[in-house]
């Protein structure tokens, strides 16, 4: 329930008030920024608002305490903390040792009664007030905390986006250097691949001509062994017409000059052809050393040295 203000007696000023000013005074939690009235009546401590009572102090037993930007604090037991501000830091000082004083001086209740006023404490204007100032107050403590955690949210959430960008440019950034890298060798295996071909076709070519060589060099060979044994199949009928001329010698002695003469031709054709013979076996003893060699360097040699090799 609501309790009204008290109404005090209106005080004029008198010998028995040691402070009278404006001041702007704050009752808990609720402030009032425009001027107020405050009178110190003994150990009372009176506040007027447009002619009328707001709060009554009883200074008796209060703590009082001077802080920063001209205000005053005054904290009775069982009461809410009542705050003044003075225009100045003098002014400030002036009243904080006044209402000290006040606060230790002896006559306490008999202040009270010598000037006709009952000691109470007032809360603002009505209890109704005073809870929904308590009120408004609470909203807006809820409001200020929740702006502050939606800010640090907020904070939270920008940090995180400029955390992502930065993770985004790297992986962008490594992942170009990764494709670039991929590109330069997929470049040098072509090259290569180019180069293991033009190789490939090289050798093959060489080969293709190593094998013509050798199959030219097995006829040759095939046609010089025909002639051999054509030379040594004249050499024989050489032979055995020889014998026949010297087996008929005994009985020709008429026919021996020309006997003679047909024996020192045939001798004669006899060592042409044992030379021709022997230049043929010369000729096959080097077309199959050749022909051995040519074999062994198909199968050893590197296909440059099987170029220089085909080429001499």
């Amino acid at each position: 329930m609501a309790v009204p203000p008290l109404q005090l007696p209106i005080l004029k000023d008198s010998k028995e008030d040691s402070l009278c000013g404006e001041v702007q005074y704050r009752l808990g939690g609720q402030f009032w920024p425009a001027k107020c009235i405050a009178r110190l009546h003994g150990d009372l401590l009176l506040i007027q608002r447009a002619g009328k009572q707001q709060a009554a102090v009883a200074l008796h037993g209060a703590s009082v305490e001077l802080r920063a930007q001209g205000t005053v604090c005054i904290e009775a037991p069982g009461s809410p903390l009542l705050a003044l501000r003075l225009e100045t830091e003098e002014e400030a000082e002036r009243w904080w040792k006044e209402l000290k004083k006040a606060a230790h001086r002896a006559k306490g209740f008999k202040d009270l009664v010598s000037s006709g006023n009952v000691p109470l404490m007032l809360s603002p204007r009505s209890e109704a007030e005073w809870n929904e100032a308590e009120q408004r107050m609470e909203r807006l403590r809820l409001q200020l905390a929740a702006e502050q955690n939606a800010k640090v949210e907020i904070e939270d959430r920008f940090g995180e986006t400029l955390a992502a960008q930065e993770a985004e440019k790297e992986a962008r950034k490594t992942e170009e250097e990764l494709r670039q890298e991929a590109q330069q060798k997929a470049e040098d295996l072509q090259k290569q691949l180019e180069a293991l071909s033009e190789q490939f076709t090289a050798t093959a070519s060489e080969k293709d001509m190593a094998h013509v060589q050798v199959n030219q060099m097995k006829t040759e060979a095939e046609q010089l062994e025909q002639e051999l044994k054509a030379l040594q199949a004249e050499l024989s009928e050489t032979g055995t017409r020889l014998a026949q001329v010297e087996g008929k010698n005994a009985g020709l002695q008429d026919r021996t000059k020309l006997l003679e003469e047909a024996l020192e031709n045939e001798q004669e054709k006899r060592v042409q052809s044992e030379a021709k013979v022997r230049e043929l076996q010369q000729k096959q003893s080097l077309e199959s050393a050749k022909l051995a060699e040519a074999w062994a360097w198909g199968r050893n040699a590197s296909p440059g040295k099987r170029g220089q090799a085909m080429t001499s």
